[in-house]
């Protein structure tokens, strides 16, 4: 279930587990009773990089290289490195 960001009119923020299907609705304000409307902040990404030499074949000031693309793909669900 995602984590969906809330405010309430009294500038109290908290998050909230809820369905896809209720990320529309307007939680309680656990501090002061009201109703919150969702705010929306950046989401957290996380990359696991399967070693180090796709990483340095994605990254750095140099231009994208496709080889160290299909490079990473190959690496992708590897165990161990």
């Amino acid at each position: 279930m995602p984590l969906y960001d809330f405010a309430c009119p009294n500038k109290h923020q908290f998050e909230k587990r809820l369905p896809m299907s209720e990320s529309s609705s307007h939680p309680l304000c656990p501090e002061c009773q009201e109703q919150a409307s969702r705010i929306f902040t950046m989401p957290f990404i996380s990359i696991q990089w399967p070693d180090s030499t796709s990483r340095k074949a994605l990254s750095g000031s140099d231009t994208f290289r496709p080889e160290g693309a299909r490079e990473w793909q190959r690496g992708v669900g590897r165990k161990g490195k």
